[in-house]
Formats: C-alpha cells, sequence, structure tokens
C-alpha cells in the first residue's frame, strides 16, 4: 500500500474527532470520555508517525497507548453504567490490566522492541464482551440501534477488536511471518479508517444534554 494512503486512512479519526469537539459543549457527559478516546487515539498516530520518522520506531509509544486505550474504554462503560454497577468487576479489570502489561513489557519483554500481543489480546476480547453486553441492553430497549450512538460505538469496538484478536493471534502463533505481517496491516489500516466513519456517525447521533434538549423543546 502506498505510505502516503495508509497515512491518510490512519488519521481518519480526525474527522469523528473534530465533530466531537464542535459538539463537546451540547452532548450528554457520559458520552465525553469517547471524545477522550478520540483524541487519545489521533494523539498516538501523530506520535507513532513522527517516532517512525525520527526513531524509525514506534514500539514505545505503541505499547504505553495500548494500556491507556484499555483503561479509557473500560471508563467509557463505566460511565454508560454497566461498570458502576459492577465496581468490584470495573477495578479488577483494571487491576488484570496492569498486570499483564507490565508482566509483558517490563518484567518479561522489552518496551522498546515488540509489541504487546498478549495484552492486547486480552483487552480486546474484554471489549468485545463488554460491548456485546451493552447491544444486549439496547436491544431490549427497543430503540432505533442505528440511531444510537451507544450501539455504533459497540459495533466501532467490535469489529476493530475482532479483527485484532485474529491478527495478535496469528502473530503469537507464527510471528515471523513477514508476508503475513505485511497483509494483515494492510487490511487493517481500512478496517481502522471504516470504524472511524462509524465512530463519525456515532458522534453525529450523540444525544444533548438534558438542559439544552429541554430548552430547545421550552422554547419552540
Amino acid at each position: 500500500m502506498n505510505h502516503t494512503i495508509a497515512s491518510i486512512l490512519s488519521f481518519s479519526i480526525v474527522i469523528p474527532l473534530i465533530m466531537g469537539l464542535v459538539r463537546l459543549s451540547r452532548i450528554r457527559i457520559s458520552y465525553q470520555p469517547f471524545l477522550i478516546f478520540m483524541l487519545l487515539a489521533f494523539t498516538s498516530e501523530l506520535v507513532g508517525f513522527i517516532s517512525v520518522k525520527v526513531l524509525r520506531s514506534n514500539y514505545v509509544s505503541t505499547n504505553i497507548y495500548t494500556l491507556v486505550e484499555a483503561v479509557v474504554i473500560a471508563y467509557i462503560f463505566y460511565a454508560w453504567g454497566f461498570f458502576r454497577e459492577h465496581k468490584i468487576l470495573y477495578w479488577t479489570v483494571l487491576a488484570l490490566y496492569g498486570v499483564v502489561w507490565t508482566l509483558e513489557n517490563i518484567v518479561y519483554g522489552d518496551l522498546e522492541s515488540q509489541i504487546c500481543s498478549y495484552f492486547i489480546f486480552l483487552y480486546s476480547l474484554t471489549t468485545v464482551l463488554l460491548s456485546i453486553n451493552e447491544i444486549n441492553y439496547l436491544i431490549a430497549e427497543r430503540g432505533n440501534l442505528f440511531r444510537n450512538a451507544r450501539f455504533l460505538i459497540c459495533i466501532g469496538f467490535i469489529v476493530i477488536c475482532v479483527y485484532s484478536l485474529i491478527t495478535e493471534g496469528t502473530q503469537l502463533i507464527d510471528p515471523d511471518n513477514a508476508p503475513l505481517s505485511n497483509k494483515i496491516f494492510t487490511f487493517y489500516v481500512y478496517i481502522n479508517a471504516f470504524v472511524n466513519i462509524v465512530y463519525a456517525v456515532a458522534v453525529y447521533f450523540m444525544p444533548e444534554r438534558d438542559d439544552i434538549y429541554f430548552s430547545k423543546r421550552f422554547n419552540a
């Protein structure tokens, strides 16, 4: 794949991010952690791009971002209510994340020379399960799911995390297969761009804060 095209597609996260920042003062507080998630994703892409140009490697920034991303995603589900009702599970998940990440990157591995595949596999699987649980809850509410921001965000999480489960599992089984790694990266760029479009639609449908919503109805 052309490097310029890959870079443009990778930075497509800027589209939903800008949409979210424009609506920041209007959307409900429970959706604002997702905006933090997108800001971190954009920052990671930028730092990773610069690291590759300057240091010829982005392992450090990628591994650190992966941990931060996992924690922020967990907090998103806390803000939506699930982990707020299961606080012991919430802290257990965060503790497990911290332990696995530290063991893989600090104790038994090297932060600067490898991607934390075991940790990515763990948090991707956890995110998929959390997303499925959230979707089941939304289905029970019987609303229009394709206009529901939480549903769309969960779909995005599932798509990208299932792909991560497949790719990281493949890398763990056959880490020296360079042609396969190149194909995985190529497909990831397109899948990531698709998910960012889903996120943009989700931002568009994010509900407004109650005070703004009722003010509009009252003034009308």
